[in-house]
């Protein structure tokens, strides 16, 4: 991305140095930072940031921590993107099924990560993170002996890596050797070629709102609320005369932000 947008400062931020460190373009910067501390970086400082494969990493408390950081150093009217896979394989067969199902939960009792975010990115974005204009789209990736091609050549490549990423945590859940798990991995992708199975892939982008709700917007959303519930003997049918039922303030609110995102 520097290289194809040499006007442009690209920042990347990692855990682990896993960046290049000698060549690279002189628009890159690049550091090691944990986003769970915070991101190093002034208030609406970017016009787009974009975070991918992490769904080994977090947890789901953690969520609401890492979109509110994004959200502070995201310029008005600037975009975020997540792109994630789904590490469960989809048509599996019945060696990937009985390997896979457990997954899932174990890594969450062991480590508290949630592989499973990837089906919630438009959640996150929308709540905390409070983002305009969300989109949403899934591509299916194919791999196996049955998918041809220089995508599937390089998912059958990387499939196998993602595997043997997570060797131990395998090896764990189902008591296996070392040499078990490898004979079952290629069993797994024997099999996959044959029920022509594959991955998801996520993607989810949206727009920080140009105006954020200020005190002032919120006060007003609390008259407008509180007016539902207004019980006098002089009144001449203006506001209801009973209090307001949960439905009616959650419709109430969702007048006032579609007329504040008309404003805006």
């Amino acid at each position: 991305m520097a290289t194809e947008f040499p006007d442009a400062q690209v920042h990347g931020i990692d855990v682990t140095p896993l960046f290049p460190t000698t060549i690279k373009p002189p628009n890159a910067i690049f550091m090691r930072g944990d986003i769970l501390d915070g991101l190093p970086y002034p208030d609406a400082y970017f016009d787009y940031i974009h975070m991918r494969l992490v769904y080994f990493c977090f947890s789901n408390a953690d969520w609401a921590t890492i979109v509110k950081a994004i959200k502070r150093v995201l310029k008005p009217g600037g975009y975020v993107e997540f792109r994630e896979v789904e590490p469960l394989m989809r048509n599996p067969g019945p060696i990937t099924k009985a390997f896979q199902e457990p997954f899932p939960e174990a890594m969450k009792s062991l480590y508290d990560v949630d592989i499973l975010w990837s089906r919630h990115l438009c959640e996150y974005l929308q709540n905390p993170g409070d983002m305009n204009d969300i989109h949403h789209q899934v591509v299916s990736i194919g791999f196996g002996i049955c998918w041809t091609g220089e995508i599937a050549d390089m998912a059958n490549r990387t499939i196998e890596m993602a595997f043997h990423l997570h060797k131990a945590s395998f090896m764990k859940i189902h008591h296996l050797t070392s040499d078990e798990f490898d004979r079952k991995i290629k069993q797994i992708l024997c099999e996959a070629g044959r029920y022509r199975s594959f991955y998801n892939y996520y993607m989810c982008w949206a727009r920080k709102p140009l105006v954020e709700l200020d005190q002032t917007h919120l006060n007003d959303y609390d008259i407008i609320q509180n007016a539902l519930t207004v019980d006098t003997k002089h009144s001449v049918g203006l506001f209801p005369m009973k209090e307001a039922t949960e439905q009616h303030k959650e419709n109430t609110y969702d007048i006032y932000k579609f007329a504040q995102g008309f404003e805006e």
